[in-house]
């Protein structure tokens, strides 16, 4: 007597044939879950480290009020992440949470070498800027890359950011690859939401220089969750 309680191998292959089904149809009861979070816990401590990467925000635009030009007034592109109330963690938690930012476009400037900075904001707070880059060489829709990352702090409230930005053209390291350095973490509100943005600001107002922002996508990166001690 076999395990199915019938000695016939037809009676045995129809068992086994329904088995596979009803195991087919549970997979679509209960679905798998999605395999772009990744979920696991360390046994050695009470951390539990959430992994994930997925994309919050992409936005493509390239118009008139994703262009700034013909001011020497600090201007924000148009489109730009409108962060929610949760993007930080509650008071209770200490939220290691990650974010990637890039942004990409064109450029055009003159040959009179003005200077052009870039800043990316975070709820009207200043996270990163490169400070006034000195082109030089006229350029004319030329790309420009900006990339940052940003981390919250172990401290409430707190967010540190590093990035660069690129720009295609130039004629010197200096003017090409343009770092963000920041030695303080930025403060910010993580009760509220509020506008991850790009801005930018040149130093003289002409109608030949121009600068648009095509392309913006923020990255959600892992995040490690500890109780506050």
């Amino acid at each position: 007597m076999s395990r199915y309680g019938v000695d016939d191998p037809v009676g045995i292959r129809e068992h086994r044939v329904k088995e596979a089904l009803d195991a087919i149809h549970n997979v679509f009861r209960n679905p798998p879950r999605d395999r772009s979070r990744l979920e696991t816990a360390r046994d050695r401590d009470d951390d539990i480290l959430l992994q994930y990467e997925r994309t919050l925000f992409a936005g493509l635009n390239g118009g008139a009020l994703d262009t700034v030009a013909d001011t020497n007034l600090l201007t924000a592109f148009d489109t730009h992440y409108e962060a929610p109330d949760s993007l930080f963690s509650p008071a209770t938690l200490r939220l290691r949470r990650g974010f990637k930012v890039e942004a990409r476009g064109v450029y055009t400037n003159t040959g009179a070498s003005p200077t052009l900075d870039f800043l990316l904001t975070y709820n009207g707070v200043t996270m990163l800027t490169t400070g006034s880059i000195s082109l030089t060489a006229a350029a004319a829709d030329d790309a420009w890359h900006l990339e940052a990352t940003i981390l919250q702090s172990s401290d409430e409230g707190k967010i540190e950011a590093q990035g660069m930005v690129h720009l295609e053209g130039q004629t010197t390291i200096a003017a090409t690859l343009i770092g963000m350095p920041n030695t303080t973490e930025a403060t910010v509100t993580i009760t509220d939401g509020g506008n991850l943005e790009v801005q930018v600001i040149w130093d003289v107002a002409s109608v030949g220089n121009t600068i648009t922002q095509r392309i913006l996508v923020v990255t959600g990166l892992g995040s490690a969750l500890t109780e506050v001690s």
